[in-house]
């Protein structure tokens, strides 16, 4: 599912893991090598040999001069700092493990439940809640046309995408279909380079080759894999069907993406853009379901909880990746909420006892790494990369 949107630099520093240090060495009355560190060493390092000197006032052969060890420890030490893990990169890896409870919940519930009935149920949940977020903070609603009309285009795409990828869990193993939404910043480049003006490089046509032949591989349609049997040829079938869904879903959120950026350069706040999402899906779903006679009761009982925990689960993913952007840099969070897809992989073998196809696999890799490269590219001097999570 499409989540927050952040727009940042994409280049990831490394200078900041160095330690610039200016130390300079004098020469006192006996000979021997004074070294004045200025600010180099604080109260962070600790430097535990001094060289001794020989006769000549040099240090002894075999030990290293006490500011190259000052500046080493330092480095080390700050490298060692930026390995741990910051409270954005945790609150990003916990919103990838909401965002697989909502994949696997949602493959749960579709196999007694309408995928169109659990939509209108798990939103209903996101409704009320926004709904209360917004009443309880007395937050203004917008006053004119221009973010009412992008509110309204983004709600009828996020529509289109959550549709999508629910009708393709219900006809194809999760972590498959999860894999291929995730392929969403490829359509998402495409449509910011027709509509928003950004650039498109070679680099980001190399990516978009290998997410088609991840998708392929994942989707194995029969006139490329072909099957032995008629029951194969059958379940192969319906998984591309569900293939060709969970594409649509991709392409979809990538347009709910590029109108919500449109959205947060007009400040439009995310309880609106949450509320609005949610909002246009449950009309979209209860009007399928109103036309079809899909109003039943879920059965058995225990499938009501399944049906609505969706709702919770998307609004905590949808909060915890807020944070994560407003703590950490876009390309990080982005890079970790790709994680998602190893996660619907791993518990649909515990909970659902599907086994993914090494073609899957493979596919899903080719997806992993092209989102990781659509995440870390390197833009203009005066360009932006502007990210969304699956």
């Amino acid at each position: 599912m499409l989540t927050v949107i952040a727009t940042m630099k994409s280049e990831f520093p490394m200078d900041n893991l160095a330690f610039d240090s200016n130390t300079e060495n004098d020469v006192s009355d006996n000979g021997s090598t004074k070294h004045n560190t200025g600010n180099a060493c604080t109260d962070d390092c600790h430097v535990s040999h001094i060289d001794t000197p020989n006769s000549d006032g040099q240090p002894t052969e075999g030990t290293i001069p006490e500011g190259e060890i000052s500046h080493r420890s330092i480095s080390w030490l700050h490298f060692l700092k930026k390995l741990r893990p910051s409270h954005g990169m945790l609150l990003a890896l916990v919103g990838a493990l909401f965002f697989t409870g909502v994949d696997v919940t949602v493959e749960l519930a579709t196999e007694e439940v309408e995928p169109f009935l659990v939509l209108s149920l798990y939103t209903t949940v996101i409704i009320l809640l926004s709904l209360g977020s917004i009443i309880a903070q007395r937050i203004v609603p917008p006053r004119t046309a221009k973010p009412i009309g992008f509110l309204i285009v983004c709600g009828g795409c996020f529509a289109a995408g959550a549709t999508f990828i629910t009708l393709a869990i219900s006809k194809m193993p999760v972590g498959d279909a999860v894999s291929i939404m995730n392929s969403l910043p490829i359509f998402a480049g495409a449509f910011g380079w027709i509509f928003l003006k950004q650039p498109l490089r070679i680099i980001d046509i190399f990516f978009s080759i290998l997410c088609i032949v991840g998708v392929t591989l994942i989707a194995r349609p029969t006139f490329i894999f072909s099957r032995n049997d008629a029951l194969m040829d059958l379940d192969a079938h319906e998984e591309f069907i569900g293939a060709l869904y969970a594409l649509g879903s991709a392409v979809s959120l990538a347009l709910s993406f590029i109108t919500g950026k449109v959205l947060q350069d007009l400040e439009v706040r995310l309880n609106y853009i949450l509320l609005s999402n949610s909002s246009l899906t449950f009309v979209c779903n209860a009007i399928i379901c109103s036309a079809s006679g899909l109003w039943t009761a879920p059965s058995p009982p225990h499938y009501w909880a399944i049906a609505f925990a969706p709702g919770f689960l998307e609004l905590f993913a949808q909060l915890t990746v807020f944070w994560a952007f407003k703590l950490e840099r876009a390309v990080i969070v982005s890079i970790i909420l790709t994680s998602e897809i190893i996660f619907t992989f791993a518990l649909q073998i515990l909970f659902i006892h599907i086994t993914p196809h090494w073609y899957s696999a493979i596919g899903a890799t080719c997806i992993i790494i092209t989102c990781v490269g659509m995440a870390t590219r390197k833009d203009e001097p005066s360009g932006s990369v502007r990210e969304a999570a699956a």
